[in-house]
């Protein structure tokens, strides 16, 4: 594990706007590093702080339910549900043309 790769690895982690793909790339190195480094290296309160950082710029990612066209669908949905119970119970008929 070279130094040069260590010290773009905590340069990237302190970004904003990361790729998911990027963030479990530096996630993995940095956490690599964390378990392969021994106490005197003076590296592992920079990648302790790089992956706090990391972890602060983490990617969100939403669900299709979290998205305008799932709440959306979700809320006609449950319209379309909720008419078509009301019309079993009797409490609502159906429009006359």
């Amino acid at each position: 594990m070279l130094i040069k790769d260590v010290e773009q690895a905590i340069s990237d982690a302190t970004k904003p706007n990361l790729t998911l793909a990027e963030y479990n790339r530096l996630k993995t190195f940095l956490l690599n590093c964390q378990s392969q480094f021994v106490p005197p290296n003076t590296l592992i309160p920079r990648v302790n702080a790089a992956l706090a950082a990391l972890e602060h710029h983490r990617p969100v990612v939403l669900s299709w339910y979290q998205k305008p066209a799932g709440l959306i669908f979700i809320a006609v949905c449950g319209g379309v549900l909720t008419y078509g119970a009301l019309l079993l119970l009797g409490w609502v008929q159906l429009p006359h043309a």
